[in-house]
């Protein structure tokens, strides 16, 4: 069933906090639509969804409630792209959205080890 929090999940989220603001702060220097928070806010919500599915999953689909996180993340994605008379804008927004997303699924479980 569920269990609790440990100093391994705390530094997953801490791992996954930097890397989206190193991501973000990248976004936000180049002044771009998706900033500093959405992009670390993405990480953490994206690391925070798969440690608890590992966590309150039954084993042979612990990975399931993970894998919706990619289907929420391309409607978010989605919703940032717009057509303005002849052009379309924010898909690099779009794109770029789902790579903290990359980064943080394979943080959160104990497919690397940080200790």
């Amino acid at each position: 069933m569920f269990s609790s929090i440990n100093w391994v999940d705390i530094l997953r989220l801490l791992a996954a906090l930097i890397a989206g603001a190193l991501i973000g702060t990248e976004r936000e220097y180049h002044s771009k639509a998706a900033g500093l928070r959405t992009i670390a806010l993405i990480c953490v919500g994206s690391t925070v969804f798969t440690i608890l599915s590992f966590k309150m999953g039954v084993i042979p689909n612990q990975d399931r409630f993970a894998a919706n996180i990619i289907t929420g993340i391309g409607f978010l994605g989605a919703g940032v792209i717009f057509k303005e008379e002849n052009r379309v804008t924010g898909l690099t927004t779009a794109a770029i959205s789902g790579l903290p997303l990359l980064l943080a699924l394979p943080l959160a479980p104990a497919n690397i080890r940080l200790r």
